[in-house]
């Protein structure tokens, strides 16, 4: 999800780096200009044409390449104390904002003005152990048990199920009815392990988005009258419409969700404290136990424990939600332990804190598709410290 602030945030920064490589054309000079106009904005531009401002701070902020270097200047973590934290906001939106964008290209820049790459100028922390991030794959369970890797096949057919075909087509499964059937109920499974992440079609063109350790439970032909899936861990759905056939989610046997042409996100994984469904368009209703039914409007999530509670999310609470979807870590008002949860899933290893856990807090967002060591080497800028062992075990360290 992408405002229209941060389109044109995008917008200028391309005519920012297109302004140091080459002349604009007249309609680029003239938005270029009409931005410029703002006092700040022009500070801004002159502080990225000056090498003497740039080059500390990229030796400042950044400890490993230049692919990297979006990923690294959007981290900001404060440490908690006993007294609240003390945020400067808005110093945080104006790196999240223009530096999310402008330092984008910065490499390329940085390359043509001094003729040397920026791996040159920054260093990168050396490990004797490093994990690689997760990727597409997931585990196919068929009515009769047995189990299909989808991780390396090919694009085609893949099996058929009660004359359903299942096909893979780029790293997507689909179910596609083939016409012949015995009319029994036949279910799959598609599940995630840790280090996986995949998408699905379901037979009735409902997409699912399946994030690590995370499954979802399905009929290879949906009834006339209702569609009803099980899930765990977390999953983001985008419902075909079928105003005659109802949409259920079974969360973790623990809540339900009736759902009417929608896309919403779950997040049920055992170890988080509460059971968060996020409506992002359309309608749903969620139940928990013998409770009544909550009808749920787009922008708000449902936290379920003992109870459901309803809370009103803002764009920047959504985008924070649908940051796995879109291949990245959010880590905007976490806490050490809600980060390392994520990254335990993601990279498949074992998080161990050798004393107390650090009080830290968090913002900001960082790419999925780096390496653990990447990852760590930024969150380190939080003053906390680790070490990469053998066996894929992170050490977080006092």
């Amino acid at each position: 999800m992408i405002s229209a602030m941060n389109d044109h945030v995008q917008y200028i920064s391309q005519l920012i780096q297109k302004s140091f490589r080459e002349p604009l054309n007249a309609e680029e000079e003239l938005a270029l200009k009409q931005w410029l106009s703002t006092p700040a904005n022009q500070e801004m531009y002159d502080q990225l044409r000056d090498a003497a401002f740039i080059e500390p701070e990229l030796k400042k902020l950044f400890s490993y390449d230049k692919t990297a270097i979006l990923d690294k200047i959007l981290l900001a973590p404060v440490t908690i104390t006993n007294q609240p934290a003390k945020i400067s906001r808005l110093n945080y939106k104006w790196w999240a904002a223009a530096a999310a964008s402008l330092f984008i290209g910065l490499g390329t820049w940085y390359y043509i003005a001094h003729q040397q790459p920026l791996s040159q100028v920054i260093s990168k922390t050396n490990y004797a152990s490093d994990v690689e991030p997760g990727h597409e794959g997931a585990i196919l369970t068929l009515s009769d048990g047995s189990k299909i890797t989808i991780d390396s096949l090919n694009n085609g057919l893949v099996t058929t199920q009660n004359g359903v075909n299942v096909t893979l087509q780029n790293g997507q499964l689909a179910y596609n009815y083939s016409g012949k059937s015995n009319n029994d109920v036949v279910y799959n499974t598609m599940s995630t392990p840790k280090g996986r992440s995949f998408k699905l079609k379901l037979p009735d063109g409902t997409s699912v988005w399946l994030n690590a350790l995370s499954s979802i439970r399905y009929p290879v032909a949906f009834s006339e009258h209702e569609r009803k899936v099980d899930i765990t861990g977390e999953a983001y759905f985008e419902i075909a419409p079928d105003a005659s056939s109802p949409f259920y989610v079974n969360i973790n046997n623990k809540a339900r969700l009736l759902v009417l042409g929608t896309s919403f996100n779950v997040n049920a994984y055992e170890n988080e404290k509460t059971i968060n469904a996020t409506l992002l368009e359309g309608a749903v209703s969620i139940q928990h136990g013998n409770s009544a039914a909550i009808k749920l409007n787009p922008g708000q999530q449902a936290q379920i424990s003992d109870r459901i509670q309803v809370v009103t999310l803002n764009e920047t609470e959504s985008d924070k939600i649908m940051a796995w979807k879109n291949g990245l870590f959010n880590f905007e008002g976490a806490n050490l332990e809600q980060v390392m949860r994520q990254v335990e899933r993601w990279y498949d290893i074992q998080v161990v804190y050798e004393k107390s856990i650090p009080d830290i807090q968090f913002f900001g967002e960082i790419s999925r598709n780096i390496k653990l060591s990447e990852l760590i080497d930024a969150l380190k800028m939080s003053d906390v410290h680790f070490r990469i062992e053998k066996d894929r075990k992170l050490v977080v360290l006092p």
